[in-house]
C-alpha cells in the first residue's frame, strides 16, 4: 500500500510531491526514508557521551537520523533554523545535537524534496528534558542555564515510598520523594480563569515599599485615609514570585529533594510539584525550588511523574 502512495504521487520533476499532496501522506511516504522512522524515539550516539569533551557542554552532543532517499531524488534536510541544511542524495546519517530538542523533547526536521515542495515537517521522540536552575554564584533575580534531564524514571516500593529519580549528563542522579498524601499549596480564592503576575521577590517587596510611601503621602496630604486599590482587594489577582501557578500545585519539604551529592538547605528552601502543566510541555509535571541544595532556584520538568500517578 505504501509503495502504490509512493508511486501515485511520484512527479516528473524532481519533487517527490504535489502542492496538493497533504501533510498526513507526505509523512506516510517519507517515513519509510528515514532510519528510526518518523515519531520513533532517538537518543544521542553513546560515543558522544563518552567524550569528555562535552563534560561542561552536553547541549553539543551529536546523535544520528540515517536518510535514505529514493533513486534519483535528493533531500534538503533543515536540522535547526540557524543552521545550513544537509543537502542528501544518497543513504547517509544526518546529525542532531541535544540543543535541538524542544520542551517536549522533540527533534523536528522539515525535509524539502525538490524546488516545488515547500517542505514537510517531521518529528522524532527523545527522552530528553531541559530544566533551568541558577546557582549560588549567579545573581538571581537574573538569567538561569539549561540542564538537561537524560532521563525520568519512577521508583516505588510501597504506597508511602514513592520517589522519581532524574538523571542527567555528567553529573549524579536528582532523587525527588513524592509525599504519600499530596497536599495542595494555598488555592486561588475563585475558579479559572485568574490573572497569575509572576515577580521576583526584589521586584515585589519595592513595589509594596513604592506603593506604601504613596499611599502615606496622600494621606498627609489630604487629611484622610485612601481606599486600598481594587487589584489588591481582587482575589482573581495572583501576584507571585514562584514559576510554577499555584493551581493544583502541591507543596513538598526541601528534605525530599536530593539533588545529587549536595545536601538541601533544609527550612531555608521551598519546593513545589505538579502532575502536569509544566510551560514547554503541558502535560508534563514540574518541580520548582527556591533556595535548595546548590540552587538558589531550580525549574525542572517531570515527565515521568503521570507514570506515578498510574499505579496509585
Amino acid at each position: 500500500m505504501r509503495l502504490l502512495l509512493a508511486q501515485a504521487i511520484l512527479i516528473s520533476s524532481n519533487s517527490l510531491f504535489d502542492d496538493a499532496v497533504p501533510s498526513a501522506a507526505r509523512r506516510r511516504v517519507l517515513s519509510s526514508y528515514f532510519k528510526p522512522s518518523y515519531r520513533q524515539t532517538v537518543e544521542i550516539d553513546p560515543h558522544e557521551i563518552r567524550e569528555r569533551k562535552y563534560l561542561n557542554k552536553p547541549h553539543l552532543m551529536k546523535g544520528y537520523i540515517t536518510v535514505s532517499p529514493p533513486k534519483g531524488h535528493c533531500f534538503t534536510i533543515r536540522v535547526n533554523p540557524n543552521r545550513p541544511g544537509y543537502r542528501v542524495c544518497s543513504a547517509k546519517k544526518v546529525p542532531f545535537k541535544l540543543a535541538d530538542i524542544n520542551g517536549k523533547g522533540e527533534i523536528t526536521w522539515t525535509i524539502i524534496t525538490g524546488p516545488n515542495d515547500f517542505g514537510t515537517q517531521m518529528t522524532w521522540k527523545t527522552s530528553y528534558r531541559i530544566g533551568r536552575v541558577v546557582d549560588h554564584k549567579m545573581v538571581w533575580p537574573g538569567p538561569s542555564r539549561d540542564l538537561v534531564v537524560k532521563s525520568c524514571r519512577v521508583k516505588k516500593r510501597s504506597k508511602t515510598d514513592r520517589q522519581i529519580i532524574l538523571s542527567f549528563f555528567y553529573q549524579g542522579d536528582w532523587t525527588i520523594r513524592i509525599p504519600a498524601s499530596d497536599r495542595l499549596v494555598a488555592q486561588p480564592k475563585r475558579g479559572k480563569p485568574n490573572l497569575y503576575v509572576q515577580q521576583s521577590e526584589f521586584a515585589s517587596s519595592f513595589a509594596k515599599i513604592a506603593k506604601a510611601k504613596a499611599k502615606k503621602e496622600q494621606e498627609e496630604q489630604t487629611g484622610t485615609k485612601t481606599v486600598p486599590d481594587e487589584i489588591e482587594e481582587d482575589p482573581n489577582t495572583i501576584e507571585s514570585t514562584w514559576q510554577m501557578h499555584p493551581r493544583n500545585a502541591y507543596s513538598l519539604p526541601t528534605n525530599n529533594v536530593l539533588l545529587g551529592a549536595d545536601s538541601p538547605q533544609g527550612s531555608r528552601g521551598k519546593c513545589q510539584y505538579r502532575l502536569d502543566g509544566h510551560e514547554n510541555d503541558p502535560a508534563s509535571g514540574v518541580l520548582e525550588c527556591h533556595s535548595a541544595g546548590p540552587y538558589q532556584w531550580v525549574y525542572m520538568p517531570i515527565s515521568c511523574i503521570g507514570e506515578l500517578v498510574e499505579t496509585q
